[in-house]
């Protein structure tokens, strides 16, 4: 399972996030910014993408990338979680980044 969440709302993704699924992460990244106040130009800017690249992932013309996603949702104040459905283990974007970070050294 993939949640996206701030302290208020859990948003539970299809499990075929990647694997062809990003028609729901359209949804979902459109869901974010509005919750979130933002324009889409605003978002476009910080994330360093043109408007209309970011209201083809909305509307599910193009698919972003997991660090675009990412980016997106840091922007908006929320965090991706992937949590494994046998072991309930939660991983976070902050340990992935450990995680690379190891493997660099």
């Amino acid at each position: 399972m993939i949640y996206l969440t701030t302290r208020y709302i859990n948003i539970e993704l299809c499990e075929n996030f990647h694997i062809g699924g990003y028609r729901m992460v359209g949804k979902i990244i459109k869901y974010m910014r509005l919750k979130s106040g933002y324009k889409q130009e605003e978002i476009a800017q910080q994330v360093k993408v043109k408007q209309s690249t970011l209201s083809g992932y909305e509307i599910d013309f193009s698919k972003p990338n997991y660090e675009t996603v990412a980016q997106i949702a840091e922007i908006c104040d929320y965090e991706i979680v992937f949590i494994d459905k046998n072991s309930g283990e939660k991983i976070t974007q902050d340990d992935l980044n450990r995680m690379e970070k190891k493997q660099q050294e």
